[in-house]
């Protein structure tokens, strides 16, 4: 009898009720490679360059992010695209909001199952980036076109990075802790804070670790879920970060239904805001407050990392453009220090 195939394999598991993302890790498979076994999956190629810009003739689609901890999965038109070959944006606030990591961006497939369309980007190991599915029945044609013009015969190549070496504090010098809480107080916009940590070379948690006094801490996980409820109790615009290695989708707009199902933190706003959110806060390591100058005066956040030390959700009051940040989202950050700081 011949050995079954990844596939086969795989719906074995999918009849037990496991989820593809389990499933993966049961295989010794990335995600990427179990996705080329599918029957019904076709291999555009790796050039996201040109196939980013296509997606708007779709219409409206759903964007899936995720990573370790959170899945945001957004409705909304792949619209105002703009690509470097290091970055891109389509800047569309309250709608499909996203900053784009190129150089991570390698494989696109495009994934059928029954009438569900999809296509799904992966980085270099295999790694989902986005996925993105639509939604409408006249985009068919649309995707149809691009699965033809962009089609290839070559097979997808997958390469597992080495493992990457845990990250080993850096002590700084007396001197260099001041200038680097100078350097802090300075900020212009919160977007410069890593150009700042790589000029005294350290991560974005030992960053927070060193931060001026006030300016940074360590929050009880739990606070995430009160931000939520509270957002929601109060009628108050809130900004959720979701990234992974490629991209960053920003949701900007009110909470409505906030809920727990299976351990998962969820917000199920498709009504509303078009925006669903899935939160595994069993996998947050690490819970951040943070606060730093902005373009528009201060900014209070809240910062979330996984065990390897990866930022994996964000949350703030105001748009980075707004003037300036509201009393009420203020209030609540303080209310969490209180209740949550450690």
């Amino acid at each position: 009898m011949p050995e079954p195939t990844l596939y086969e394999r795989y719906l074995e598991l999918k009849k037990q009720g496991v989820h593809q993302r389990d499933a993966v890790a049961r295989l010794g498979v990335s995600e990427g490679e179990l996705v080329a076994a599918f029957p019904e999956t076709q291999y555009l190629g790796g050039n996201c360059a040109d196939f980013l810009p296509e997606l708007e003739a779709l219409g409206e689609v759903k964007s899936a992010v995720r990573n370790v901890a959170a899945l945001s999965e957004k409705t909304g038109i792949y619209r105002n695209l703009e690509l470097s070959p290091m970055m891109g944006t389509a800047i569309n606030l309250g709608g499909l909001d996203l900053r784009l990591f190129m150089r991570h961006w390698k494989h696109i497939f495009a994934v059928r199952n029954g009438e569900a369309r999809a296509f799904h980007f992966y980085d270099t190991a295999g790694k989902a980036i986005q996925k993105v599915h639509l939604t409408e029945a006249a985009a068919i044609p649309v995707w149809e076109r691009l699965c033809a013009a962009y089609r290839t015969d070559a097979a997808p190549v997958f390469e597992t990075p080495p493992e990457a070496a845990p990250y080993e504090n850096v002590e700084l010098t007396d001197d260099a802790l001041a200038a680097y809480r100078e350097e802090w107080k300075g900020l212009k916009n919160v977007h410069h804070f890593r150009i700042v940590l790589s000029q005294f070379g350290i991560d974005r948690l030992q960053g927070l670790e060193y931060a001026p006094e006030g300016d940074a801490q360590k929050l009880k996980r739990e606070a995430v879920e009160f931000i939520f409820r509270q957002c929601a109790a109060r009628g108050m615009t809130l900004l959720v970060f979701v990234n992974n290695s490629g991209i960053v989708q920003i949701q900007t707009g009110q909470v409505h239904h906030v809920d727990r199902a299976d351990g998962w933190l969820t917000v199920s706003d498709f009504a509303e805001e078009k925006f669903n959110f899935f939160l595994d806060d069993a996998k947050l390591a690490e819970l951040w407050f943070v606060r730093r100058p902005g373009s528009n005066g201060i900014v209070h956040s809240i910062e979330a990392y996984d065990d390897r030390r990866n930022l994996v959700l964000q949350l703030f009051g105001r748009p980075a453009d707004a003037e300036a940040e509201s009393e009420a989202w203020r209030a609540l950050i303080a209310e969490v220090r209180q209740q949550y700081g450690l």
